[in-house]
This record gives structure tokens, sequence and C-alpha cells, in this order.
């Protein structure tokens, strides 16, 4: 038959603690050996792809296309007139939140392995996660 399922009963009672049904339960883990939850990654959204242009760079070849705030009293940009080239500002930036970690210097070798592979289950980048683990090596 297309579809169709199957149960099989295993006879057993799925009963708990005072009668109480125990169906699809799962035991927790201690809080020791809890599962490694990795930090969510937001996907980072731009306010502008476009790269902003030096004002008047289309007309010379000596005015290069980088960036310069224009500071002629009588510039349609830096009075942003409407129809002129955009003008840099704070509004454009974006939200970077970037988790990273440091081992400090006196932590040992060993617990420096032990902090380092913890850090790998939970997706956070350790900055000087080789410190230690070079000059071991080394010798």
């Amino acid at each position: 038959m297309k579809g169709a399922t199957t149960t099989i009963d295993s006879g057993e009672d799925d009963e708990g603690v005072n009668g109480e049904e125990n169906r699809g339960a799962v035991a927790a883990a201690p809080p020791s050996e809890a599962m490694a939850v990795p930090l969510l990654d937001k996907k980072i959204v731009k306010k502008r792809v476009k790269k902003f242009k030096r004002h008047q760079s289309d007309r010379w070849v000596s005015v290069k296309t980088n960036w310069r705030r224009p500071k002629g009293i009588d510039s349609p940009v830096r009075r942003k007139f409407k129809g002129c080239t955009l003008m840099s500002n704070i509004g454009y930036g974006t939200k970077r939140h970037i988790y990273c970690a440091e081992i400090a210097h006196n932590i040992s070798t060993k617990k420096r392995k032990d902090i380092v592979e913890r850090a790998t289950q939970l997706d956070i980048v350790v900055t000087n996660k080789l410190a230690r683990l070079r000059s071991q090596e080394d010798e």
C-alpha cells in the first residue's frame, strides 16, 4: 500500500512516575555533558552595496574615484541637493557583531586545548588558539 505506516508495540507500558505516560520523552543530560549549541550567524544586510565615488571624478582623470568629502562652500554634493552624488555618512553602516575569544597568557597548555576544543564546538573564533601549542610541538 502506498503511504501506509505501521507501528510496532513492544508490549511494555510507557508509564512513568505516578502512572504518568512517558511517550517520546528523552532523558536530559547532566549539565556538564550538555550539547554544545553553536552561535547563530545572522546575515549582514547591507544598506548600500555600491561604492561612494568622489564628486566630479568622472570629469577629470586627475581626480580619482576614491571618496573625499567635498568641502567647498557652494558644493551641491555637500549641500545634499536632489540628484547629486550621495555623500557617505554613518547611517550607511551595518551592525557587525563578531564573536571571538582570547585565551589569557597564564592559562596552561592542557586547559588551552580544552578551551580551544570547546570553542570549536560552540563555533567561537579563538584569536590565539595556537599560542602554546606551537611552542610545545617545537621542543
